[in-house]
């Protein structure tokens, strides 16, 4: 066995620790570091490297190994991907350097770091991941914190000697009660000195699942040179758990890849440690790229790839499991982007051919995996016979509304609705099913506790009557709530 400085003898197998969420991305003295480097013939090889990915797999086969796969096997698969330090990281652990460091066991390997010039050290926790055919595509580092950094005068060097027009932050500033990242960019409209990078904030635009700023950064008094940055951050990967979709980073990954960009600099990708979430969006670009160019993936050698290049990239099982889910719909859907201009002659096409059938056939095989949780909480709303029509579908608890309005004691605050995001704002419509007599007032609750300005009914018949005639009131909740027809 191998021994570099600081690594550690891994401990006996049953006390691996589980790769759930609960125990990730913890504070430097809670995490433990296992090694998992061996030594043949001479050199060094990564453990179980070889028994990794034996093939591609098929995008055409895709869907069908997704939705038939347990999760032991992909467990087991999983599993056998090498995690933890496996090469060399002296310099990230110079005395110097230990501050710039969050969390124990995500450290930079020294062939793989970024080198950034010009400071009173050239390291920063930051590393090169590899792209689909093309080197060193993506800069993997922690979420900028001022513990670390200071006043980011590192992080902006770096942005500016590596040319990067393009940072993907797939994380909140603070989740729960933790800090996850700082706020290293300035305000709307501000500018902001950090170390000798001059940054503006020229736009600030916000969407249901993401933000778009884009910076404008200068270096230099005299012979200032300006470059244009754009700043994508994805707000919809909920603390220590996986988006509840992956239409939305699906979307959000070609929001960043369709921006322009002038040169061939790498793109940064952080969320807090920068392994977890960052491996996950890193592995789905790749990937994807990978299965339109070459017509088949290899899921594992990615995510060994990566973590050839920084340590523990994909952290959990749920992320690996994830990951498969939204190559699914980024490979097997047409999910390009259309340009307003050819979507008259894109329909024209699609009905022509009867792609849009096949498509939305292909979208009734793709339903999205529910959570344990989340399958309990819908089989709990079915038992409440009165609330649900026959045949209807159910919600769980994660995404609708819950009433609250002249709730009595007791009383249940399910009402069999869901929020639905708009483009830009979330939350922005409630989808309902058509009240029936008996839930008329739960619907009018949710109206008014919601503030809906605008219902629009699909259906005449065999319905409640939740709307009063000229000059008419309606009497619900024991008291008189007069429904005029302005609503």
């Amino acid at each position: 066995m191998i021994k570099y400085p600081h690594y550690q003898s891994p401990p006996p197998k049953e006390n691996t620790p589980i790769l759930i969420e609960h125990n990730l991305e913890m504070d430097a003295d809670k995490t433990w570091e296992p090694t998992v480097m061996s030594e043949t013939n001479g050199g060094v090889y990564y453990n179980n490297a070889r028994e990794i990915s034996k093939f591609k797999l098929s995008v055409v086969d895709l869907p069908e190994y997704v939705q038939s796969v347990c999760i032991e096997d992909l467990e087991e698969e999983f599993q056998k991907i090498p995690y933890g330090l496996m090469k060399p990281y002296e310099v990230s652990q110079m005395k110097h350097n230990m501050n710039r460091n969050r969390y124990k066991g995500i450290y930079p390997y020294d062939d793989t770091r970024v080198v950034v010039r010009g400071g009173d050290t050239d390291y920063i926790n930051a590393s090169y991941i590899d792209g689909f055919r093309k080197r060193n595509a993506y800069i993997a580092t922690l979420g900028p914190t001022a513990k670390q950094l200071g006043d980011f005068g590192q992080f902006w060097r770096m942005v500016w000697q590596q040319k990067v027009e393009r940072i993907v932050m797939v994380t909140n500033l603070v989740e729960g009660q933790e800090t996850k990242c700082d706020k290293y960019w300035p305000d709307q409209y501000q500018s902001k000195l950090y170390g000798d990078t001059e940054v503006v904030c020229t736009f600030e635009k916000l969407y249901a699942d993401f933000i778009w700023r884009q910076f404008t950064f200068s270096k230099g008094k005299q012979n200032k040179e300006e470059r244009n940055l754009h700043h994508l951050q994805f707000t919809a990967w909920p603390d220590k758990d996986i988006p509840d979709n992956v239409t939305s980073i699906i979307e959000f990954r070609q929001k960043v890849n369709a921006l322009p960009t002038t040169f061939d600099g790498p793109v940064i990708v952080h969320c807090s440690a920068g392994v977890g979430r960052t491996g996950t969006y890193i592995g789905l670009d790749v990937l994807t790229k990978e299965g339109e160019a070459e017509g088949a993936i290899d899921i594992p050698g990615c995510v060994l790839n990566m973590r050839q290049n920084r340590p523990n990239m994909v952290q959990t099982l749920n992320q690996y499991k994830y990951l498969h889910q939204a190559l699914v719909h980024s490979l097997t859907l047409d999910c390009s982007l259309i340009k307003i201009d050819y979507f008259h002659d894109f329909m024209h096409m699609m009905s022509s051919k009867q792609e849009i059938q096949k498509q939305f056939e292909k979208m009734q095989l793709h339903q999205e995996q529910k959570s344990d949780k989340e399958l309990q909480a819908t089989e709990k709303n079915r038992l409440l016979i009165k609330k649900n029509r026959k045949h209807a579908d159910i919600p769980g608890d994660a995404n609708r509304p819950r009433l609250y309005l002249f709730l009595n004691l007791g009383e249940s605050d399910y009402i069999n609705a869901i929020y639905i995001n708009s483009f830009k704002t979330k939350n922005r419509f409630l989808v309902a099913q058509t009240p029936l007599p008996d839930t008329v007032s739960d619907f009018i609750a949710l109206v008014i506790q919601e503030n809906c300005s605008c219902i629009v009914s699909m259906e005449t018949q065999g319905i409640g009557l939740y709307v009063p005639g000229d000059n008419q009131s309606l009497m619900n909740f024991q008291q008189e709530i007069k429904v005029r027809d302005s609503l």
